[in-house]
């Protein structure tokens, strides 16, 4: 016999209503001005490159989390990626779940990241951005001794595990965003110096 005060009842122990994001993980932007903006944040903002995939993207840090920052080079300036923290591995599942419930399947993942090391699952939001769910990430234990690595980019690289696959067109194009047509304008880029 089993007795029980003030419990509330999940019969399978878990309730979606209880997978929330703890906060923001990181943000993904692409930019055509990929050596200048690394540039800006490392010399002027002070963050520091955590690890380089090939010459197209670069993960950077402002606190010991491997990556608050991610750029990727692009023909244009806009936003990939809105990353969230998740508990653990169990939340990002959990979330995954609550998305299939909701008639919505992953974009890409789940699966496990190399630079960062962090588990991952991304999805579409009603408005077409692209959102992940990620935990366990890589925390730089010592700044004095870390050096940036450069990973290959291949899909094992992109997924550690092999379980996400490549990402579909769909995903890249959502990924890649929409230009914007002010930033787009020719009489604006060309007016554009690297900020020393």
């Amino acid at each position: 016999m089993e007795l029980s005060a003030d419990v509330a009842e999940h019969p399978n122990g878990w309730s979606p209503s209880k997978v929330t994001p703890h906060r923001l993980c990181h943000v993904g932007l692409n930019t055509p001005w990929f050596e200048q903006i690394v540039e800006f944040y490392t010399d002027f903002l002070g963050f520091r490159v955590s690890d380089w995939n090939e010459d197209q993207m670069a993960f950077l840090r402002c606190d010991r989390r491997h990556h608050v920052i991610v750029f990727s080079r692009a023909d244009y300036a806009s936003v990939n990626h809105v990353a969230y923290v998740m508990a653990n591995v169990d939340d990002v599942m959990k979330g995954v779940s609550n998305l299939r419930v909701r008639g919505q399947e992953p974009a890409w993942g789940p699966g496990r990241h190399g630079p960062g090391n962090n588990i991952f699952c991304y999805y579409k939001d009603p408005a077409g951005y692209v959102n992940e769910f990620s935990s366990d990430i890589e925390f730089i234990e010592d700044e004095a001794t870390h050096e940036p690595a450069v990973w290959r980019r291949v899909p094992e690289t992109a997924d550690l595990w092999g379980t996400a696959g490549v990402p579909s067109p769909d995903i890249r194009k959502a990924m890649a965003g929409d230009p914007d047509p002010g930033w787009a304008a020719k009489d604006i880029i060309n007016e554009t110096r690297p900020v020393r």
